[in-house]
Order: structure tokens, then sequence, then C-alpha cells
């Protein structure tokens, strides 16, 4: 019988040596190291990563092409957000490399009539863009505006 000869840990695996020259890991494999758990094929945002561990996530507020936005309440500020979340692993380099291109632009706009950008991160193949709630959708405020202005 063989026991264990050293034990290796890092963020998110580990790997143990046995005595007789086995190794053993396992892990969260997010970033393709070696190790069980979570792999490309599952939906990581059941890890708990920042979005799990900083929201609560209240409902789906619509989605696209390029991916689902998500009314939620931060549980540290208890202030209602929206959350974007972009599937952003299918993406080509060039593709992702525009999408991070436009999340720059959108962190340096401050406009009372475009939606107020707070934080953008990447998680688990995700692009997480919080941005201001709106209670209105473009295409409901569009539908009223006439009524709004009397025309």
């Amino acid at each position: 019988m063989s026991g264990i000869a050293q034990i290796s840990c890092g963020n998110h695996h580990i790997l143990a040596l046995t005595s007789d020259g086995r190794v053993y890991a396992w892990g969260h494999n997010n970033w393709r190291q070696i190790g069980c758990g979570i792999n490309e094929s599952e939906d990581k945002t059941t890890s708990d990563g920042n979005y799990k561990t900083q929201f609560i996530e209240m409902s789906a507020t619509g989605s696209g092409g390029f991916g689902t936005v998500f009314k939620v309440k931060h549980r540290l500020d208890d202030k209602i957000y929206a959350v974007k979340r972009v599937q952003f692993g299918d993406f080509s380099e060039d593709k992702r490399q525009k999408v991070l291109a436009e999340v720059k632009s959108l962190a340096k706009l401050d406009s009372k009539y475009v939606v107020k950008y707070y934080n953008s991160w990447l998680e688990s193949n995700h692009l997480f863009i919080q941005m201001e709630f709106c209670s209105q959708s473009l295409k409901s405020v569009l539908k009223d505006k006439p009524i709004v202005f009397e025309r």
C-alpha cells in the first residue's frame, strides 16, 4: 500500500504524489490546468466567482446575439444593477479584441443619455459588464415618447 509522499496546492488545484510515483490531481480546471471539476463544456457561472459572490440574481431582463442581461442586487450596497453576461469563450481572438475595445469605450462614456458603466471582468469564459439598471427598455421608451411629448 502506498501513501501520500508529497502534496502541492495552488489557487484552484491540488496535486498529490504517492510514494510509488502515482500523481493525483483535482481542481476547478478553469484555466486548463491539470485536474477535474469544472471543464470547458460546463456552465462555469455556477462556480463561486465574482458574479455569484457579489450579486444576487433577481431576473433575466433580456438577451440578444451577444449575451443575457440580468437584474441583480449587490450583496454589499443593496443597490440594483444590470449585469450583462457575454459567452466570451466562443469568440475568435479578433472578435474578443473588438468586444474588449467596446467595453473600454463604454467605460470612458459619461453622459446622462447613455447607460452608466460601473465595472467589467472576465470570469469562467464569460465577460461580465456591470451597468446602471434601467427599468424601461429602449423599445418601451420609444413607444411611450409620443404620449409623453403629446405627439
